[in-house]
């Protein structure tokens, strides 16, 4: 999840409103952690790549630490798989982008 936070906070370098907001809640059979950020947001024409091993979008212009190599979303994606966790992302261009994350509880036998 701090590969989710961290790519929210870069991309608030810019903006001049930087709200970061994480909710949690869940219900019977649901966990929801959803992050969400005032930043550039994700072009639809990259939504589908940005879990792709390797790929990234951090230039000299938009990263707070060293610049990404494209591997923290894969990480994350691949580590809450495991757990058949799914992913939401609602983003706009300009506005900021919406990244929820739901994980499916295990029954546990008594």
């Amino acid at each position: 999840m701090s590969h989710i936070l961290r790519n929210a906070i870069d991309a608030m370098i810019n903006s001049e409103e930087k709200i970061l907001t994480v909710k949690t809640w869940e219900d019977a059979e649901k966990i929801y952690i959803e992050i969400a950020d005032t930043g550039i947001g994700i072009p639809d024409e990259i939504k589908d790549k940005i879990f792709e091993p390797f790929f990234t979008t951090k230039s000299s212009e938009n990263f707070t630490e060293l610049k990404g190599v494209g591997l923290g979303l894969t990480i994350t994606y691949h580590n809450l798989k495991i757990y058949g966790a799914e992913f939401e992302i609602d983003s706009k261009v300009g506005e900021g982008t919406s990244f929820k994350v739901i994980i499916p509880k295990k029954k546990c036998r008594s």
